[in-house]
């Protein structure tokens, strides 16, 4: 039965700090701390998914301007403060990696930053001058804020259920309005504040429309519907089970040597081995029962040998069996001897291979030359020769036979497309059939192309078909 997975579902808690790579107020602020907590939904049908993000971050700073400030008059307020920030991201999430799940999240958001406005002044009588003025959001939070980034994940499964993971995140926040603005007085160098010392100091203005953050953190994932369940096609094609080891259809042996329909020479059939291939599948405690039949006419095959062979895929006939020249016998196996053979069809019996014991016919492939010249070779009605298969990286190949007058006989334009009168018989050899060529004339075989020739001279002799083995 084939099955499927679940889309997976998952739900991540995670927390991150951050660094700021651009600053987002005069060089004398600097973002002293910088804490998100997300939670995020992720849809994941294969190796594409969706996610769906919310965070809640906190910006702290802690800057020097303040403590100069506090140094110089002791009076002034606290040198920390603190903006809250809520931003809502979506984005696909591309699932890299199968033991660590490595995933890509690019995401893009918008939120928005609750600041109140801060200002700064020196009083001295009925004078105010003022010091420092950070101009940000309102109290209340607003859509005024788009941020975009990218973060990536290595899981870490803790169970079927419940997983870790690590990430890292490279992200900017952007101002839809007019941005975030600090109005200051130069105090770098005062040694004290006084009303006219403030005066000569310039009031400074830094407008920043956008800041870019790396953050890195940890989490933990939940993961829902990671179940299997089978396919709803495949429970219809699948038969149903049947009891242990029946529910697949099993094979009987098959015979590999001899070949059906072959011949073996009578010097190998004094120490001919039989050989077959086991059950399919395999059963691994199968035996096998050996059957050899002398070929029969009228009266039907007749039994001469039989015999039990324990878990071998060969058997080696006994040197008092003797086969006779001339003669056609027929062998098979069968499996037994195993409960789990019981499905196997025909009671696990081999199809039949006959074979025949006389002499081998040897048929004469001749070399070709590379050159036009030497002896004119016999030949029945099959020209047989062997052609060096690295003429085909020179391109097209042609062939090409001529009688003694240079009329052409036979024309293949392309060697490697199928002709019905010649035909390849091994990794290079070729046979061609020529009966119709006229008995005892001579004739030239030209096989080419633009970088190899190769030729054969050769004259048809219908004595001159086979050389007999005997």
């Amino acid at each position: 039965m084939i099955s499927k997975t679940k889309a997976q579902i998952n739900l991540d808690f995670s927390i991150s700090n951050a660094l700021p790579f651009h600053e987002i107020t005069p060089s004398e602020f600097k973002l002293n701390q910088f804490s998100s907590y997300s939670t995020r939904l992720t849809y994941i049908p294969k190796k594409i998914g969706v996610g769906l993000q919310f965070s809640m971050n906190t910006y702290e700073t802690n800057t020097s301007y303040f403590e100069k400030l506090n140094e110089l008059s002791g009076s002034l307020d606290s040198s920390r403060e603190t903006w809250k920030s809520n931003f809502l991201f979506i984005g696909p999430l591309l699932k890299l990696g199968n033991r660590f799940n490595l995933e890509l999240f690019p995401k893009i958001g918008i939120g928005g930053i609750q600041s109140p406005d801060r200002i700064l002044k020196y009083e001295t009588g009925n004078e105010e001058i003022l010091i420092y003025q950070d101009n940000t959001q309102s109290e209340n939070f607003s859509f005024s804020n788009i941020f975009y980034g990218v973060d990536a994940n290595i899981n870490i499964p803790i169970s079927k259920n419940i997983g870790a993971f690590i990430f890292a995140g490279f992200s900017t926040n952007k101002y839809l309005g007019d941005g975030h603005s600090t109005i200051y007085r130069d105090i770098s160098s005062l040694e004290e504040i006084s009303a006219e010392s403030l005066k000569q100091r310039d009031l400074l203005k830094k407008d920043c429309d956008a800041y870019s953050l790396l953050n890195t953190g940890i989490g933990i994932r939940i993961v829902f519907n990671q179940k299997e369940e089978p396919s709803p096609s495949s429970e219809r094609k699948q038969p149903p089970l049947k009891e242990k080891n029946h529910n697949q259809e099993m094979y009987p042996p098959i015979p590999k040597y001899p070949e059906n329909e072959s011949t073996i020479s009578k010097e190998e059939v004094e120490t001919l081995t039989l050989e077959w291939f086991k059950e399919s599948p395999n059963v691994r405690k199968a035996n096998y029962q050996f059957f050899l039949y002398e070929k029969g006419t009228d009266t039907g095959d007749s039994l001469i040998h039989q015999t039990k062979i324990k878990r071998k895929k060969s058997y080696e006939l006994p040197e008092d069996l003797k086969l006779i020249n001339g003669k056609e016998y027929v062998w098979k196996v069968r499996a037994v001897d195993d409960p789990n053979l019981k499905p196997c069809p025909d009671d696990c019996y081999s199809i039949k291979y006959e074979f025949k014991v006389g002499n081998i016919v040897i048929p004469q492939y001749y070399q070709l030359l590379t050159s036009n010249s030497g002896n004119y070779v016999p030949t029945g009605s099959i020209l047989r020769f062997v052609l060096n298969q690295n003429i085909f990286s020179g391109g097209k190949v042609e062939l090409k036979i001529v009688n003694e007058e240079q009329q052409v006989v036979l024309n293949i334009k392309d060697l490697k497309k199928e002709a019905k009168s010649i035909r390849k018989v091994g990794y290079d050899r070729y046979e061609i059939d020529i009966g119709k060529l006229n008995t005892n004339e001579i004739y030239h075989l030209k096989i080419f192309n633009i970088k190899r020739s190769y030729f054969l001279r050769f004259k048809v002799n219908p004595n001159a078909e086979i050389n007999p083995r005997k």
